[in-house]
């Protein structure tokens, strides 16, 4: 698995959660504990990409420009949680908020998909394979 494949994936896991999520009555306390899961698997997700895929393919002009837009995405996805988090689950703007939340992040998965042919040029396939063995920051090579 190189870390295209593997971004693909947490995109497909994080999208049905929030299908999940959205089909959850607000009083209903398995919308809660889904939510929850979101959160926590998009902070790995975001830690992983930041530190692997936008770093690598920053140095690109082309590719760099995509990342501050990437990156922009990031910080508005943060601060819609931030706003959720601060909303009592069962009221109106809570799904209001939630619902942007929910379109941001599939603009965010199709503008980084799109770019995933070019940063796999740039970067190669060794590299891209490599990626998701080796994070900075960790010294074993066994990592999946």
């Amino acid at each position: 698995m190189d870390i295209f494949e593997r971004l693909v994936f947490q995109h497909r896991s994080i999208q049905a959660l929030l299908d999940e999520i959205r089909e959850i009555p607000a009083h209903h306390q398995r919308r809660a504990e889904l939510f929850a899961r979101f959160v926590t698997q998009w902070g790995e997700h975001d830690r992983f990409e930041m530190n692997t895929l936008y770093r690598a393919v920053r140095p690109d002009s082309i590719l760099g420009l995509s990342v501050l837009t990437l990156e922009a995405q990031h910080e508005r996805i943060s601060s819609l949680l931030a706003e959720i988090e601060a909303t009592p689950k069962d009221s109106l703007k809570w799904d209001a908020a939630f619902a942007v939340l929910r379109n941001t992040m599939v603009e965010h998965i199709s503008t980084e998909e799109a770019i995933y042919g070019d940063a796999e040029k740039f970067l190669g396939r060794a590299a891209a394979a490599a990626m998701v063995r080796r994070q900075p920051g960790d010294d074993r090579s066994d990592r999946c």
